[in-house]
């Protein structure tokens, strides 16, 4: 979602593998986030949700 020119809100549904545990899939979901504010520093929001 573009809020302003520099402000995006990302909103992400995230498939992970079935094995993984809830503490395993959280790490994985702050990688993410560290990672692309890391690449996309105008992204301010980003909210990731298991699907």
């Amino acid at each position: 979602m573009y809020m302003a020119p520099e402000e995006i809100v990302l909103q992400v549904i995230a498939v992970f593998k079935k094995d993984l545990t809830t503490p395993e899939i959280t790490s994985a979901i702050q990688r993410v986030i560290k990672n692309i504010k890391k690449e996309f520093p105008r992204i301010k929001q980003i909210f990731i949700e298991p699907g």
